[in-house]
Formats: C-alpha cells, structure tokens, sequence
C-alpha cells in the first residue's frame, strides 16, 4: 500500500537533513522517499531511460555556447523601474 503523506514527509526530511549538512541522513530519508514513490500508482508508469533523456537533452541545449547567443535587451523606457524575476516569471518593482 503506498501513502502520498508518507513521501511528502519523507522528501521534507531530506531537505531538513540536507541543509543541517547531515547528508547521510538525508540521503537515507532520500532512498526511503524514491522506495515508497516506487509502490504509489502515479509514479509506477514513469519511464526512467525517458526521464533522464530528458534531462540529458536539457543539458546538451542549455550550455554555455547557446546562452551567450542570447541578446542582452533592455527593458522599455516606461518599465525601466521594474524587474524581472527570473525564476517566476514575474515583473517586480524595486
């Protein structure tokens, strides 16, 4: 029987462990959050040779090469005063 609470908690303890610099422990939580992931019914379709695909895909077309082909654009004169937040996509006044 699988428990979604149980992984959720388990994954909080690796972080928990991981940024008190106990690795151990949290690689442990880590191993125990991946063995009960495996028996919930969402995750049992998941396809790994697919995931890490993907992610080897990402790696390839986000290298150092692709990123400095990016433009530097500035930001309209009439929103000079915000910013961008990167990592939400949000445009914030500062």
């Amino acid at each position: 029987m699988y428990d979604i609470i149980a992984i959720d908690i388990a994954f909080e303890f690796v972080q928990l462990y991981d940024k008190s610099g106990d690795t151990t422990q949290a690689f442990q939580y880590f191993a125990e959050g991946n063995r009960l992931a495996q028996q919930y019914p969402a995750y049992q379709g998941i396809n790994p040779a697919e995931f890490t695909g993907l992610v080897d895909g990402m790696n390839a077309r986000l290298s150092v090469d692709w990123l400095a082909t990016w433009k530097d654009i500035s930001p309209p004169a009439k929103i000079a005063h915000l910013r961008l937040s990167l990592a939400f996509h949000v445009w914030e006044q500062f």
